[in-house]
């Protein structure tokens, strides 16, 4: 939990961040002034505190491989009965067009019978079959993280100022709102690594509950560096290219 002096200051950060490249002038916060330079030893510190583990890391791979296969498994099972069901309803249709052919029910008896077995048929073969996530890329998109996430002061300096924003909605999607003494709300990858650290974790019922949030997140916070390193390697090609600027 941040100490009420920590929420203070970064209620306010985000409003200063502009500030924290000139480190000059001071942060205002009603009643007091912080200069930009403790402000951003502030920030730095909160990244430290909520930087997860390498254990922690490897052990949401872990869990998130896991529950990946018990979901491909309850998907196996899902389509497999419903392959059965349709079959079992081209049956009856197929049953119902040899009984009006016989003469055994009436037009007005087929054609009800046989919108009612086609209508069914139909919502079966709407249901969306949800995407296969294989373990390979699961760890390989944690694995392209785990650095990035354990040394997050190390991740934030390293990022242009346009991708700060987006690894900011990432870390804490609420932010700070002014004047408001709370606890700040991390963003859910994060609250999951501290569930994890705590000593009687609920983390895996967490994961299992967002799982898809969970997948959604890291493969934000991995298109968030992969942007800002092709971002920075095309400002290395123009200085290249126009070396007088």
């Amino acid at each position: 939990m941040l100490a009420l002096h920590d929420r203070q200051l970064l209620a306010w950060l985000f409003s200063a961040l502009p500030l924290l490249s000139l480190r000059l002038a001071p942060v205002h916060v009603p009643g007091k002034s912080f200069p930009v330079q403790a402000v951003h030893e502030e920030f730095e510190a909160f990244l430290e505190r909520v930087a997860p583990r390498p254990e922690l890391v490897a052990k949401l791979a872990d869990v998130m491989v896991q529950l990946a296969e018990e979901r491909q498994a309850f998907v196996k099972t899902k389509k497999a009965r419903v392959e059965t069901e349709l079959a079992r309803l081209n049956k009856e249709i197929q049953e119902l067009i040899r009984m009006r052919a016989q003469g055994l029910i009436t037009d007005d008896e087929f054609l009800a019978q046989k919108s009612i077995l086609t209508e069914r048929r139909f919502a079966l073969q709407s249901r969306t079959t949800p995407e296969h996530v294989s373990e390979g890329e699961i760890r390989q998109n944690i694995g392209e993280i785990t650095q990035p996430l354990t040394q997050l002061r190390t991740t934030w300096h390293a990022l242009p100022d346009p991708f700060r924003r987006q690894f900011e909605r990432i870390l804490l999607p609420a932010g700070f709102p002014n004047q408001k003494v709370r606890t700040a709300e991390l963003g859910l990858l994060f609250k999951v690594f501290g569930d994890f650290s705590e000593p009687n974790p609920n983390g895996v019922a967490l994961v299992r509950k967002c799982w898809k949030r969970l997948l959604e997140e890291i493969s934000g916070f991995l298109r968030v560096l992969k942007h800002a390193r092709e971002e920075k390697g095309t400002s290395k090609d123009a200085v290249r290219r126009n070396p007088e600027e």
